[in-house]
């Protein structure tokens, strides 16, 4: 059904209700927006995609000028109702952005009117539109968008729901991961440090290293050295075995907790913290091939943890114990994890030293590792991971090329240490069991 209103044609539905659409405008910080769009986008296609925003735009009345109210209008002939809810928003309030998701049908007896609610983020405003001279637009907190629309309850359910505890915090989630990162510091991040290296340069480097990387992985598969049946895995090791997996579980989830509480979650991404993920992994789980297989690379990834005892950055750590967490855990990483499960024989045996091939692999994993997860994802939210956008304020080789003379001293230094623990824990374990025979546990 269709029917004329002053200037405008509106449509009816078959209960003879007047089609409405209408928009909850929303802005994100906006000095965040770029960098966490993408989890918009992820926010979308999610199965309840939503944004749980900052602030709200309200429009006023045009009967009521003292009043505010949400932007919304009839649906037109052959229209459909997210067009007309972004037509609507454009012509009443001036702004334009990105629809999100669909709030639902809001049915209005008092006016028999049912309006299409959506949720939109706004990314632009517009200087003049159709009804500026008649209309203000302003910004509202949520709690006071709801004071606001309390003459409207009908249109307060619109912002209640949007609001509702089911919906995604973007802006939350963002702060979380990086909203603590200083981006003053140098090497931290910041446009700065997007910006050190060129972007065909990055692309290049990016480019031939991995197209190399991708080779000698290909070379790889199939040749890494998997023994037919796993050793015998020693009796008696089962209780400190759950004595350390608690102990590293427990300086872990003390190191998790700085992380939230500084808003720096994204820096658990570091090679260190994925190592005391896969230690933690190694302790908690059965003897397997598997098994052996992670150890193996994992003993290559080191090199890392070590580094960081010899070459300590705890200048950003602030907070008591903070500091003494980073020790544990690298102490932890290095000198106490790695020794102990070769001990333990069966899945944690050490291959030949002069077998390569697992220190071969670890390399491209690695190598994937940085440049085509943690470079993309530093790239999109500007923190520095790992240094793989610009370089660490204490590296000796900074400067322009400092990834590619990285990508030559990284490699070596993975398989010197890697093959140093090889020889080191073959020796351990001979000296540890000289005397004593293999037992089935």
């Amino acid at each position: 059904m269709i029917k004329n209103r002053g200037n405008s044609i509106r449509t009816k539905d078959e209960d003879g209700y007047t089609r409405r659409a209408g928009c909850v405008c929303f802005r994100t910080d906006q000095e965040k927006e770029v960098r966490h769009i993408w989890l918009l986008h992820m926010a979308e296609h999610m199965s309840r995609p939503a944004v749980r925003p900052d602030t709200v735009l309200l429009i006023s009345s045009s009967r009521h000028p003292g009043r505010w109210v949400v932007p919304s209008g009839g649906v037109e002939p052959g229209e459909e109702p997210k067009e007309a809810a972004v037509r609507e928003v454009v012509e009443e309030a001036g702004v334009r952005g990105k629809l999100g998701r669909f709030l639902g049908e809001f049915q209005n007896d008092a006016n028999q009117s049912r309006t299409a609610v959506y949720v939109l983020i706004v990314t632009e405003e517009l200087e003049r539109w159709q009804e500026d001279v008649g209309r203000i637009r302003s910004w509202f907190s949520v709690d006071e968008a709801k004071i606001m629309l309390s003459e409207k309850p009908y249109q307060r359910e619109y912002l209640l729901k949007a609001c509702s505890g089911s919906m995604i915090n973007v802006s939350y989630i963002t702060d979380v991961l990086y909203g603590g990162v200083d981006f003053s510091l140098p090497g931290n991040g910041g446009w700065e440090c997007v910006e050190f290296l060129t972007s065909k340069q990055r692309l290049i480097e990016t480019v031939v290293y991995e197209t190399f990387t991708l080779f000698v992985f290909w070379k790889m598969l199939g040749r890494v050295s998997i023994p037919r049946e796993l050793p015998a895995y020693r009796e008696g090791t089962g209780v400190g075995k759950r004595l350390l997996l608690v102990l590293l579980c427990l300086i872990f989830g003390i190191e998790i907790g700085f992380k939230f509480a500084t808003k720096q979650v994204i820096f658990l991404l570091n090679p260190c913290h994925v190592v005391t993920a896969i230690q933690i992994y190694l302790l908690a789980v059965p003897p397997s091939k598997r098994v052996l297989c992670v150890f193996r690379v994992h003993n290559y990834l080191l090199f890392g943890a070590l580094q960081a005892i010899i070459f300590p950055v705890v200048n950003t750590r602030l907070l008591p114990f903070e500091v003494v967490t980073y020790w544990l855990q690298h102490i932890l990483i290095v000198l106490v994890v790695p020794f102990f499960l070769i001990t333990c024989q069966g899945p944690f045996t050490l291959e030949p030293v002069w077998d390569f091939t697992w220190a071969t692999l670890t390399f491209t994993l690695f190598s994937f590792y940085m440049l085509l997860f943690l470079q993309p994802l530093g790239m999109i939210l500007h923190v520095n991971l790992n240094n793989t956008m610009c370089p660490a304020l204490s590296d000796p080789f900074s400067g322009p090329y400092y990834r590619i003379i990285a990508c030559c001293h990284q490699p070596a230094m993975m398989f010197l240490i890697g093959k140093v623990f090889c020889i080191i824990g073959h020796e351990f374990v001979a000296l540890l069991y000289r005397t004593q025979p293999e037992k089935l546990e």
